[in-house]
């Protein structure tokens, strides 16, 4: 199969999604499941992360994510979930989300299964640090810039928009692919070759040896499918870094790449509010953030939080008969659905 061909699978093929397409409601029966496993402790999120997705699977919640994770591995690849109108407290959306994000695959760990990305007063361009602890714009970009390591899916829930600005922005690479097929067929061999990335994740030795090790295309087609990888600062810092120049071609490419997400009309962009949840194919989606700012003290920071989802696709896609914990240590069994059906979800 041709790479065009493997592109053509991902594209949005009627534009940009609306949001009445990719905005979903999430069922106060699946928010009702969740928070009956509120215990009143401390850290009960970090401890239902020792538990396992079989365990800690509730039918409903189990359910009603398997009627849209399809979305996540093909077509739109992202969904966005509404809660805010459950009026629910910060312990309990963390808790809400922890149970739909283990619904849709593994947590990876490397950063903490839950990163809560605000502004730490940083700056990534005096330091080798994530641009989400930073409140700058990120640009366009895929996580993680580490060579043996992408996540599959990434999920973000807004905590606290921020006072201005702060915007979520979502493009498709297998349009961006179809486009300079078309207009840029020059570029693509230079972004089918290794490309070296700077080192920034924490507990990482950052070296030379290490960045000139830590390269992969930008775009590849691996077992026929799109893997788009791309953050244009850490490549171009990578290669200060090394005091080298970039590989032919690359920086034209780059810039091609660059102009397709400047235009608007290729861009998904929405504003999320409190309780609303994001979640995005980090294959085949890029995304960014638009600069924002906080009000000042006492006024709430702007918070995300972000998590790392691996093995969508591998895991069960019908809930399991397992038992239904009303708190983590007090479990309770449930009956399983014969099949989930909630009015308003998932159209």
């Amino acid at each position: 199969m041709s790479p065009l061909s493997i592109a053509h699978k991902y594209r949005w093929n009627h534009g940009v999604p609306r949001h009445e397409e990719v905005v979903l409601k999430v069922p106060h029966k699946v928010i009702h499941e969740c928070l009956r496993c509120l215990s009143g402790q401390k850290d009960q999120v970090a401890e239902l992360l020792e538990q396992t997705s079989e365990k800690l699977a509730l039918p409903i919640t189990t359910g009603w994510v398997r009627s849209w994770k399809k979305t996540l591995l093909v077509g739109n690849g992202f969904v966005c979930l509404q809660t805010t109108n459950a009026r629910l407290t910060d312990e309990e959306l963390r808790l809400l989300y922890c149970f739909l994000a283990k619904s849709i695959g593994n947590l990876n760990q490397r950063y903490g299964a839950f990163f809560d990305v605000k502004d730490y007063g940083l700056d990534h361009t005096k330091s080798a640090i994530p641009i989400s602890k930073t409140r700058a714009c990120s640009g366009f970009h895929t996580d993680s810039s580490a060579k043996h390591y992408s996540p599959e899916v990434v999920g973000l829930m807004c905590l606290q928009p921020a006072s201005e600005g702060g915007d979520s922005l979502l493009a498709n690479a297998a349009n961006l692919y179809a486009w300079l097929d078309k207009h840029h067929r020059d570029c693509l061999q230079a972004l089918s070759r290794p490309t070296k990335r700077d080192v920034i994740t924490p507990g990482t030795t950052q070296t030379t040896d290490e960045i000139c090790r830590n390269e992969f295309p930008i775009i590849a087609f691996p077992n026929e499918q799109l893997h788009f990888r791309y953050m244009r600062y850490w490549i171009t810092t990578a290669y200060q870094k090394l005091q080298i120049s970039l590989p032919a071609g690359l920086h034209a490419a780059m810039d091609c790449i660059d102009q397709y997400l400047a235009n608007r009309e290729h861009i998904f962009a929405r504003a999320l509010s409190r309780g609303e949840m994001l979640f995005l194919n980090n294959r085949y989606l890029c995304h960014s953030r638009t600069a924002f700012t906080d009000g000042p003290d006492p006024l709430p920071k702007r918070t995300f939080v972000r998590t790392w989802i691996d093995s969508v696709s591998s895991l069960p896609n019908r809930p399991s008969r397992s038992r239904v914990p009303r708190a983590v240590s007090a479990p309770v069994t449930a009956r399983q659905p014969r099949d989930f059906q909630e009015s308003g979800s998932c159209r």
